[in-house]
């Protein structure tokens, strides 16, 4: 904050003494060279700092933003893929509920949906009274429908 100070403090300097130059040599037959070397010594007070900037320096002070901007980008993509998750579990847990209570069946259900790659619908765990009927159809819409194999469904009651 100081050097910007600094060069802010040393712009206006140059810039007041400058104007104040030029309205002395109003009169002058040089003025024209003298508002020329004023843009120039004006030019070269906003351009010297830059000149001089560290570079490693300003890498240094934005390397920490860097890894918290990592870290807040990680964290955010979790958040979202754990969204995403618990969207697909309780999507499907509510369309086999419909399709149960299409059936006449009062069921409970818990999905089990993958955490590696894509995440997709892998067991469900059933349980409630059901006929016989009612279970087959169950079996085979969630099957079909949710990519679930019969193996992967774990019924109780």
């Amino acid at each position: 904050m100081e050097a910007l100070r600094q060069y802010v403090l040393s712009v206006t300097a140059a810039a007041i003494v400058c104007g104040i130059v030029v309205a002395l040599v109003q009169n002058c037959g040089a003025k024209e060279w003298i508002r020329l070397l004023c843009g120039l010594i004006l030019a070269f007070t906003a351009i010297r700092p830059i000149a001089h900037l560290d570079l490693d320096a300003l890498t240094e002070l934005s390397l920490p933003l860097t890894l918290e901007a990592e870290s807040a980008s990680t964290m955010g993509e979790e958040m979202a893929r754990q969204a995403l998750v618990d969207s697909i579990k309780a999507e499907s847990e509510a369309y086999i509920l419909d399709k149960a209570a299409a059936l006449n069946a009062s069921l409970t259900v818990e999905v089990t949906v993958s955490e590696d790659g894509t995440p997709v619908p892998l067991g469900a765990k059933l349980g409630g009274s059901v006929s016989p009927y009612a279970r087959q159809q169950l079996e085979s819409l969630i099957q079909t429908d949710l990519g679930i194999a019969k193996e992967n469904q774990l019924w109780t009651g």
